[in-house]
């Protein structure tokens, strides 16, 4: 999976990769989950997205959104920011 992030200019998304494991606990419910990042990669998005906040938009990590949720199944996106969910 991609770990995204909006890019706080608008230019689409700064991404790096990782694998998610999830545990299901039955009646719906979920019971563990495990991340694994690319400790390098995280880094590095991390450091672009830090600089493209700086340039852009400084409140851009206030804002919580997330514009573009990737080409998967319509039931892997949600809404555009954390109040319209």
């Amino acid at each position: 999976m991609q770990n995204r992030r909006d890019h706080p200019g608008g230019a689409g998304t700064i991404d790096f990769p990782g694998v998610t494991i999830l545990e299901y606990a039955g009646n719906g419910q979920w019971g563990v989950e495990e991340d694994f990042w690319s400790l390098p990669e995280a880094e590095a998005a991390g450091k672009v997205y830090t600089a493209a906040c700086a340039q852009h938009d400084p409140e851009h990590p206030k804002k919580r959104t997330r514009f573009d949720w990737g080409h998967g199944p319509a039931w892997t996106r949600g809404a555009r920011s954390y109040d319209e969910r």
